[in-house]
């Protein structure tokens, strides 16, 4: 298995976080499920060669073979499973972007894998066909980046309040307050969230717990010898019950069984408040 990484041009770090490849060859032995806990953001994936399947939120089960899918914001674990030989190619979308991509509301996604082709969306069919017959992933990503050039003509701007938003909860996380960051925004805790539901997919607190619980396995990732006292600790969980109860919510397991698993990938995405808008 081999994961690739592509820098896209910077002028594309406000509409995509991440732009990456996964190649699996029809000799390796994937048993993993490849557990991931959501991290914020929806996700576009286009699909080559063998089915993959994609189980969401304990429940939703959809198979996918050279097509492209858009997973919504999740609010626990997701599982793949790849049959077989696999390039699949992923565009995390920055969360405060995903209106311009996406042709309904936010939240209609939410604990979902959709099918391009059961979305009205014309642009994203036509992007589908062209990355999925790409003979090169370079070809696959100039197409992508192609993509991307005609959105930010075509397509609305995204929200500088949710903008605000979104960052103030990836630094503050810790301890997040829906009260202070009305109070920061000057508007109302309605239509905070009312806003947040409709472009991002969930409210600001979700959306708060699914960050706080993602940044503490990341970190487990790369720290496993600290207890999970110290670990609860250090990401302001001084309740170990109320630390247990937020795990749950997210990874369906106790936080002791989920990591010592071994069996989760992390992701090394930090948010960017530099970008000049």
């Amino acid at each position: 298995m081999n994961i690739e990484f592509f820098s896209l041009k910077s002028e594309y770090n406000v509409l995509i976080a991440k732009a990456s490849l996964l190649e699996i060859s029809k000799t390796e032995n994937f048993v993993s499920n490849g557990a991931t806990l959501p991290d914020g953001f929806v996700e576009i994936y286009f699909s080559k060669h063998d089915p993959i399947s994609i189980k969401m939120n304990e429940r939703n089960l959809s198979t996918y073979s050279n097509s492209a899918f858009v997973i919504g914001q999740s609010t626990s674990k997701i599982e793949f499973k790849p049959k077989g030989e696999q390039k699949l190619i992923s565009l995390k979308i920055q969360p405060w972007a995903t209106s311009m991509f996406l042709p309904d509301k936010a939240d209609l996604y939410k604990d979902k894998a959709i099918a391009i082709d059961d979305l009205v969306s014309p642009k994203l069919s036509l992007l589908q066909r062209m990355v999925v017959n790409s003979s090169t992933k370079e070809e696959a990503f100039k197409h992508i980046e192609d993509f991307l050039i005609q959105s930010q003509k075509t397509s609305s701007k995204f929200s500088k309040l949710i903008y605000f938003a979104v960052n103030y909860i990836f630094q503050n996380h810790i301890g997040f307050s829906v009260k202070k960051l009305t109070n920061l925004l000057n508007v109302s805790r309605q239509y905070l969230e009312r806003q947040f539901v409709a472009q991002i997919g969930i409210s600001p607190k979700q959306f708060a717990r699914v960050i706080r619980i993602r940044s503490l396995t990341n970190h487990f990732k790369s720290n496993p010898n600290i207890s999970l006292t110290e670990l609860s600790y250090k990401f302001g969980y001084f309740d170990q019950s109320h630390f247990i109860r937020d795990f749950q919510l997210i990874a369906a397991t106790s936080p002791k069984k989920f990591l010592s698993s071994n069996n989760f990938m992390s992701s090394n995405y930090q948010y960017d408040n530099s970008l000049n808008l």
